[in-house]
């Protein structure tokens, strides 16, 4: 009977001591009461990401530092610096070591002249794109030209990492037409996007099966297998472009990012480089003018299934490059014999030059050689062989 009561009794007692428990780990703060922001400043507090100040504030609005940035972000998520770096103003700094752990992963960035500047303030811009990095999203681009903001433009340098947050629900909801990147970001948006960060669902593993027809791609993890139906709106990325579902193969490292919902948002895999990769890759540098099975039919010397628009786009694009209009006429018929009077080596040349590559290359592509082309360069130089030869990247 007393061994009963007593068990009761420290069952209430540990029932009671829990919230006591959970308020002491959570700091609270006297200025974050009407705050758009209260809930997740508070979620960072209970993990002990963000402190507040010896005054009990948390002071919202206020404009986060370079060097809080650093120090928040590197408590949250787990950095692993890949090289050593050094800044010639951090002596002394109290964030010293974060800021070398963020620099040295990749993530944050100096200034040409070596220093850091811990304690300027750090733009809305910069803060997104070092969060994209920390999420291993920064090399995802060219799955959107279709801006978002009005004052982020495909060509400002933010823009893909700016698409990237939006997408995975990031940014402060009140953010809406205007993204006012050069504006100070402030405590408590930056408090709002780490903690909606840590709320995506990550998972990483292998592709273990396939379904094209269904968008579903089988990962095996740690924990076993997980299935994902992937929506028309999800971004897949393999080999560093945007690619179809049916371009992932079995064994390929995978991640899959959801939103806090579990709906995929991007898929980034990586794997054995293949002839569906080179085809897709140049079709993006094509920005779609040419199709994939555009591609294939004018590697494969089969003009005719290629329209009479594009085949004079081609022509234009070679003679723009420099070839006579022989040369490129012979080119776009596959004449070398009519080449051979023009110089077949002075086309390879002139090809070589504009692209970075031998002649070798470029004689042995032209000629259909795959397998001593893949002899002379790896798969990336053929990338950028095609990507050129048919059509420069629009600027």
């Amino acid at each position: 009977m007393k061994t009963g009561r007593l068990i009761l009794i420290l069952c209430l007692a540990a029932a009671l001591t829990v919230p006591v428990a959970n308020a002491a780990a959570a700091e609270t703060f006297s200025d974050i009461g009407s705050s758009w922001a209260r809930e997740h400043i508070e979620a960072l507090a209970g993990l002990g990401i963000v402190r507040g100040y010896p005054d009990q504030t948390f002071r919202p609005n206020r404009p986060i530092t370079r060097a809080e940035f650093a120090k928040m972000a590197t408590t949250a998520f787990t950095i692993i610096p890949e090289k050593d770096v050094s800044f010639s103003d951090l002596d002394g700094h109290w964030a010293r070591e974060p800021i070398l752990a963020l620099a040295g992963a990749g993530i944050a960035e100096g200034l040409p002249s070596g220093a850091f500047r811990p304690d300027d303030k750090l733009t809305r811009a910069e803060a997104v794109s070092m969060l994209v990095r920390i999420l291993k999203l920064g090399d995802v681009a060219g799955y959107t030209e279709t801006a978002s903001f009005t004052d982020v433009p495909p060509h400002h340098w933010a823009f893909a990492s700016v698409e990237t947050a939006l997408r995975l629900k990031l940014l402060p909801p009140y953010l809406r037409g205007n993204f006012e990147p050069s504006l100070p970001v402030t405590r408590a948006e930056t408090a709002a996007m780490i903690h909606e960060s840590l709320r995506l669902q990550v998972t990483r593993g292998t592709v273990d099966y396939l379904d094209p027809g269904l968008n579903l791609v089988g990962v095996r993890h740690q924990g076993g297998v997980s299935d994902f139906t992937l929506h028309p709106e999800t971004v897949i990325f393999r080999n560093t472009t945007v690619a179809p579902i049916e371009n992932l193969e079995a064994g390929d490292a995978i991640m899959v990012v959801a939103d806090r919902f579990g709906s995929p948002q991007f898929v980034k895999a990586n794997g054995v480089i293949t002839p569906s990769d080179v085809v897709t890759k140049v079709s993006n540098v094509t920005r779609g003018l040419l199709t994939p099975s555009d591609l294939r039919a004018i590697i494969a010397g089969d003009w005719d299934a290629v329209a009479d628009s594009l085949k004079s786009v081609i022509y234009d694009e070679l003679v723009k490059r420099g070839l006579t209009p022989v040369e490129a006429a012979a080119v776009m018929s596959r004449d070398w014999d009519s080449l051979r009077a023009y110089a077949k080596d002075h086309l390879a040349q002139v090809i070589g030059e504009f692209l970075g590559i031998s002649s070798d290359l470029a004689i042995a592509v032209l000629d259909r050689d795959w397998e001593r082309a893949r002899e002379l360069a790896q798969v990336e130089a053929i990338e950028q062989l095609l990507g050129g030869l048919l059509l420069e990247e629009p600027a």
